[in-house]
Order: C-alpha cells, then structure tokens, then sequence
C-alpha cells in the first residue's frame, strides 16, 4: 500500500488531498449457484476462485468552510479504480472456461462518490441537509451487469432548550432519511456474485428504505 496527501489549514477553510495506490495478491472470488433463498439446499454451497491481483488507486478530496461561526459547509469527493489484473479460469467440475475479469472494476466497487452537508447551528437550534452520490456499481465479475448511481438526501433539525425545571437538559430533534424518497438498489448480497448474469435475473440486490420520518424528545437528570 502506498499514500500520500496534503492538509491546507487556513482561517475558515480546510482542504485535504490525498493518492493511495494497493496491490492485491490472490484476491478470492466467492460463487453461489443459488438464490439467497436456497443456499441452504444441497448443492448451494459457496465455491471460491482465485482471481490473481487487485489493483486499487484513487484519490480522495475533502473541503470545510466556516464563512461565519453558525455556518459550515462540508464537501467530500472520490475516484477509485480498482480492477482485477488477469482473466480468470472458471471451473465447474471438469468444466472451466476463461471469464474476461482483466481490466473490470471490482463488484460492489463505485468508482465515483460525492458527499456534502450543511450545518447551521444558533443558539439552540441546530440543522443540517446533507446529500450523496455513489456511483454505478457492479455485481459481476466481468461487469456485464450493473446498477446505476443514486443521490439520497438527508435532513436532521433540533433544538436544545437547555435546563427546564429539574431536568438538566430538553432536547427535541427531527430527522428524515432518504428525504425526496428515492427508490435504489440499496445493499448487495455478496453470496450472489457471479462471473456474469447475460439474463440479468441474479436476485442480488436489496431494496432502499422509503423515506422515513424520526421524532425524539431528550431529557437529562
């Protein structure tokens, strides 16, 4: 593994900047010939191949700016290539058969992530809207089947009133995740990776939570 960067601090802005680059010996591949739903049945156990080298390299951006005490603005950005180095031998049995893995991008892997948030903070009042990005990502190993990028959006509000009677402290807060309801692949199941899926019927995906609304009232004693 190799990284390197670079940190400017200067009044109400802050910058980093970093390269990494990883080498990878003897990276497994793990296989399912079944749905999530059967690899309890005979013949549904996972199988692991060797898919030689990972090469992995990106960069990685990060910028905060406090134009006033109550205000910041926080930005994140990065590119990561990470793709297999030699084809792989696919065996089945006494079957094997060469999957064109050089070059691809590792599954489950973006390439391209983007995040920002917004925080404004007076007094007792506190809110913050953030935003990401996550870039295409595939579930197999020749990626010859992939799910898109998707942007969500959060939103968090609250207020401290601070002592109140007895109590120490009230804090009220509201949160809503996935705030404009996006519909996405959420997270993969890795049990269902495959060489590649010319059909595109792998179920291997599972769905995004709708938007969802969260109220909590605190107190200290």
């Amino acid at each position: 593994s190799y990284e390197g960067g670079y940190r400017y601090v200067s009044g109400p802005l802050q910058i980093s900047l970093s390269a990494y680059k990883m080498d990878f010996d003897n990276r497994l591949l793990q296989y399912n010939p079944c749905p999530t739903a059967r690899q309890q049945e005979p013949g549904c156990g996972n199988s692991f191949h060797n898919a030689g080298s990972v090469t992995s390299k990106g960069v990685e951006l990060a910028v905060l700016w406090k134009p006033a005490p109550w205000l910041s603005w926080y930005n994140s950005a990065s590119y990561n290539e990470s793709t297999y180095d030699e084809d792989l031998d696919w065996c089945s049995g006494s079957t094997c058969v060469v999957k064109a893995t050089a070059g691809k991008q590792q599954v489950d892997t973006p390439k391209e992530m983007l995040a920002s948030v917004l925080t404004v903070k007076q007094g007792g009042f506190s809110a913050s809207l953030q935003g990401k990005y996550t870039g295409r990502r595939y579930y197999t190993y020749t990626n010859d089947q992939s799910f898109g990028g998707y942007t969500t959006f959060d939103l968090g509000l609250g207020y401290d009133f601070g002592a109140v009677g007895p109590l120490k402290g009230a804090k009220l807060s509201l949160n809503v995740t996935n705030l404009t309801d996006k519909r996405y692949a959420s997270n993969f199941d890795n049990s269902v990776f495959a060489p590649d899926d010319a059909a595109g019927t792998i179920q291997v995906f599972h769905s995004s939570a709708p938007r969802q609304v969260f109220g909590t009232l605190g107190f200290a004693f």
